[in-house]
């Protein structure tokens, strides 16, 4: 289904869009993939752990290191700062384990870009989509989730072009 690089996926409700990272993990951690889970949700105890018992083996997957999960809010701050250190630091930490494991396939699914986009931080979160497009590390796919409810409407549709060109494909356009 993820078959592209950049990936957005416009979701109609939460639990879509929570059903749509899971399969995307689940999927990768079938397929031996490392996963990597960014969200800004990693406070929110009640969420994160309903959302994470039906990650497949969660627990043991984070052992192994199948399964990384990244606390989002400090690449959300740092965006707001236009700062792109988080996210470089995560493209270094990529490169050494692809160098290490060149056959590795690596599944990022993260929310910070579709928060930004909802609170209306637009130039913010083109950067950040733009920087992700332009990384293109090999075997890396990602996923970014955008509310579909906001696409038609001001001010967000005058953003969601240059926020969709940023993607390969785009699931859930119409």
């Amino acid at each position: 289904m993820f078959e592209c690089k950049h990936t957005a996926l416009l979701y109609d409700t939460e639990g879509q869009r929570d059903d749509e990272i899971i399969h995307f993990l689940n999927e990768g951690l079938a397929d031996g993939q490392l996963c990597i889970y960014g969200t800004i949700h990693v406070t929110d105890k009640e969420y994160f752990k309903t959302l994470t018992s039906r990650i497949t083996n969660y627990h043991e997957n984070i052992k192994q290191g199948n399964l990384m999960v990244v606390d989002f809010i400090p690449f959300y701050i740092a965006a707001l700062k236009r700062d792109l250190t988080p996210y470089k630091e995560v493209q270094k930490q990529l490169e050494q384990i692809l160098k290490d494991k060149k056959d590795l396939e690596v599944r990022y699914v993260g929310d910070a870009t579709g928060y930004l986009f909802k609170n209306g931080f637009f130039d913010e979160c083109i950067m950040i989509e733009a920087w992700w497009q332009n990384l293109r590390l090999p075997f890396v796919t990602t996923l970014c989730l955008f509310d579909k409810s906001l696409i038609a409407t001001y001010p967000f549709s005058s953003y969601k072009n240059r926020v969709i060109h940023t993607h390969d494909i785009v699931l859930g356009y119409r």
